[in-house]
């Protein structure tokens, strides 16, 4: 998903206000997620990941084209298109 509402928080971490999406139920069950930058050539995907719910139309990373791997370093996945990710762990839900 695209989270609008991002802020650096620390040196190591980051904070994102979300309400009730697919996401959210996904990072309380992994306890994980990445942060993909996104550039002028992934802008019209990356609309369209923010736009368009994963739970109303499933496969939306392959229908824009995109291939989605496991992280080397947690339990979420990668876009390969975006050529910086940030492999993240939640460390507190309020």
């Amino acid at each position: 998903m695209n989270a609008a509402w991002g802020v650096v928080t620390d040196f190591n971490e980051i904070s994102i206000s979300m309400g009730d999406h697919k996401t959210t139920d996904n990072l309380a069950a992994t306890g994980a997620f990445t942060v993909s930058m996104a550039t002028v050539d992934t802008m019209a995907a990356s609309d369209y990941f923010g736009t368009v719910s994963e739970a109303k139309a499933a496969g939306k990373i392959e229908k824009v084209g995109y291939h989605a791997v496991k992280s080397e370093q947690v339990n979420a996945p990668v876009i390969t298109e975006y050529p910086l990710t940030f492999e993240c762990k939640v460390s507190k839900v309020t």
